[in-house]
C-alpha cells in the first residue's frame, strides 16, 4: 500500500508560522559607525618631524592637522592629507601646547583630536651676562642640521627675528658678538629648514666699561726731599729782597684722562633666505664713515665683486632686491678703502 503523506499537526503548523513571522519582523542591522582616531607622540621637539598614525574614512580631501587648542577647523599650523599615507608626517612648531586632529573635508569637521606638547630637548649653554660688543661662546647641542644657526634677539621677538648670528656647520661651539646696546636679550638656536626655535637662553648685555683715568701719583716727604729744589742753599732764599718777585708755587694742572679707544663693530641684519628678485631690507650698525657701503656679492666675494651697493649713511635700513639668479650670496659692509668690515650670508631661492 502506498505510504500516506504525514499531515502536520496543528502545533507544528503554529511553530512554522511563528518562525516565518519572526523572520519578517526582524529589522536590518544598523551600519557600524566609522571610528576616528589620531595617535601622535605625547611630546616632541621644535622643528622635528613626527609620525601620527590615524584611523578614519580616508574620504577625498580628509587631512590630519596640527593646530592650537580651540582653533577653528580651518585654522591649522601644518597638515597632511590622509591620501598621502598612514601614518601622517607633520613638523613640530615652536615650544607650546597643541592638538593633532583628524579633519573631514566634508563639512570641515574635527572627527578626532589628541594633545601634543612641543618642548625643547636641546640645551643651549651661553653666558648669562656679557659686555656690549664683546664676543661670547655658545655651546650648541648635538643634532640638527649644519645650516642651523645661533642668533641674539629681543626676548619677545618673533620666531623669524634675526640679530647677530652664526651657523653651526657641525661645530659644538660657536662665537658671536653681543649687541652694542645694553639690555635684555635671548640667545636662540634656530632650525634653519623650518625657522623654528630649538633652544633658547636669556642674556643680559651691560654697557662697555670705560678705561679708568690714570691714578695721580702720591708724593711722599722722602720723594720731596730728593727733588733738586729741596737741595738749594738757605742763603739763596735769604738773599731775596722785597724788590725781587717772590716765587709763586702753582699746582700742575692734571692732564685730562684720555678714554681708551673703542672699536665700533659693524653688523648686518637681514633675512637669511629670500626668493629671487624679491625685495628685502638690510639693517646695520656702525654706519657714518664717509665712503662706507653695503652691497650684495657672490658667496665669498669681496668689495670688487659687489653686484649692487648703497651708501651706509643715516643708520636707516636699506631696501635691496635679491639677485635674479638663485644661489648663495653674501651681504657685505665695505669701507672706503674696500675692506670688508662685516659679512652676512644670503640664500636666494
Amino acid at each position: 500500500m502506498p505510504t500516506r503523506a504525514k499531515i502536520p499537526t496543528l502545533a507544528a503548523l503554529a511553530a512554522i508560522c511563528a518562525v516565518v513571522a519572526l523572520g519578517v519582523s526582524v529589522a536590518p542591522r544598523p551600519a557600524v559607525a566609522q571610528a576616528f582616531a589620531v595617535e601622535p607622540p605625547a611630546r616632541t621637539a621644535p622643528g622635528k618631524e613626527f609620525a601620527t598614525p590615524w584611523t578614519g574614512e580616508d574620504a577625498p580631501g580628509d587631512f590630519i592637522a596640527l593646530a592650537a587648542p580651540g582653533a577653528a577647523p580651518e585654522k591649522f599650523i601644518d597638515y597632511a592629507r590622509t591620501s598621502a599615507g598612514n601614518p601622517a608626517t607633520l613638523t613640530a612648531p615652536p615650544a607650546g601646547a597643541y592638538e593633532v586632529r583628524y579633519v573631514s573635508a566634508n563639512g570641515l569637521k574635527v572627527r578626532a583630536r589628541a594633545s601634543l606638547t612641543v618642548a625643547s630637548e636641546a640645551e643651549l649653554i651661553a653666558p648669562a651676562e656679557a659686555e656690549a660688543g664683546t664676543e661670547i661662546t655658545v655651546a650648541a647641542p648635538a643634532g640638527g642640521d649644519a645650516a642651523d644657526y645661533v642668533t641674539i634677539v629681543a626676548p619677545d621677538a618673533d620666531a623669524l627675528a634675526l640679530g647677530p648670528y652664526v651657523r653651526l656647520r657641525g661645530a659644538a661651539e660657536v662665537m658671536l658678538a653681543a649687541p652694542e646696546a645694553p639690555g635684555a636679550y635671548e640667545v636662540r638656536l634656530v632650525h634653519a629648514a623650518t625657522q623654528t626655535i630649538r633652544a633658547r637662553a636669556l642674556l643680559t648685555v651691560r654697557a662697555a666699561a670705560q678705561a679708568p683715568a690714570p691714578a695721580a701719583q702720591a708724593t711722599t716727604s722722602d720723594e720731596a726731599a730728593r727733588r733738586p729744589e729741596a737741595a738749594a742753599p738757605a742763603s739763596k732764599t735769604a738773599a731775596l729782597t722785597a724788590s725781587d718777585p717772590a716765587p709763586v708755587e702753582t699746582a700742575a694742572e692734571p692732564e685730562p684722562a684720555t678714554p681708551a679707544p673703542r672699536t665700533v663693530r659693524r653688523s648686518l641684519m637681514a633675512l637669511i633666505a629670500v626668493d629671487r628678485g624679491a625685495g628685502f631690507h638690510v639693517a646695520f650698525t656702525g654706519a657714518g664713515a664717509p665712503g662706507d657701503e653695503i652691497g650684495i656679492a657672490p658667496a665669498g666675494g669681496g668689495a670688487g665683486d659687489l653686484l649692487a651697493t648703497q651708501a651706509a649713511a643715516g643708520g636707516a635700513p636699506l631696501a635691496f632686491d635679491a639677485p635674479a639668479e638663485p644661489g648663495n650670496y653674501d651681504i657685505l659692509y665695505v669701507d672706503a678703502s674696500g675692506q670688508v668690515l662685516a659679512r652676512r650670508e644670503l640664500e636666494v631661492w
